[in-house]
């Protein structure tokens, strides 16, 4: 059988989908931004203080070193928040 091709190694530009679990967290550090889109690139559109919780869905991917989450505001604009660098070193958001 041919074995499948994988590639261990990934570019800081590319990105992977991961698993979130959906729900609150807690922000555990001091000036989260929250972007428009997943990436650092993105336009910072919001910042979360310390203690602040964030309602998540399951929704995940890997992208610029860091784990980023999804959710919808008020607005019903989707918005992106990182859950912590891609190494999981410190995570940002805490589950509540």
């Amino acid at each position: 059988a041919p074995t499948p091709t994988v590639h261990p190694t990934q570019s800081a530009t590319s990105s992977s989908a991961v698993n979130v679990l959906q729900g609150t967290y807690r922000v555990a550090v001091d000036g989260l931004n929250v972007r428009d889109r997943p990436s650092v690139s993105g336009n910072v559109v919001a910042t979360y203080s310390h203690g602040q919780t964030v309602t998540l869905d399951h929704w995940g991917t890997v992208a610029d070193g860091y784990i980023w989450g999804r959710y919808t505001a008020y607005s019903g604009a989707v918005r992106y928040i990182s859950l912590a660098p891609a190494d999981k070193s410190t995570w940002y958001l805490v589950k509540a």
